[in-house]
């Protein structure tokens, strides 16, 4: 994590990174303490819509910034892969 500029977990993995903790903005708290970036995923949540959450180390919840949308019907794979490696095509430009 010490090379990582920006971390884009999805709910699952933000858990597992911070022993269980379920609570975005908790979870943010901690994982900005090793990296400047984080972009929480929701898609792999339950509710009816989905929410991807930006933090960033200078103002944590104050510079929150998030993105949603209603959950389409049935099931996918991928989509927050295919977000996190833009992001990372991006980034490296």
């Amino acid at each position: 994590l010490s090379l990582t500029t920006i971390l884009t977990p999805n709910l699952p993995e933000a858990a597992k990174l911070c022993d269980g903790e379920n609570i975005p903005e908790k979870q943010a708290e901690r994982l900005l303490q090793q990296v400047p970036y984080v972009l929480i995923k929701g898609g792999h949540g339950t509710a009816d819509v989905i929410r991807n959450i930006w933090f960033s180390r200078d103002g944590a919840l104050s510079s929150l910034r998030s993105w949603e949308w209603p959950r389409l019907a049935g099931g996918f794979h991928g989509s927050g892969c295919t977000l996190a490696s833009a992001i990372a095509g991006v980034a490296s430009n």
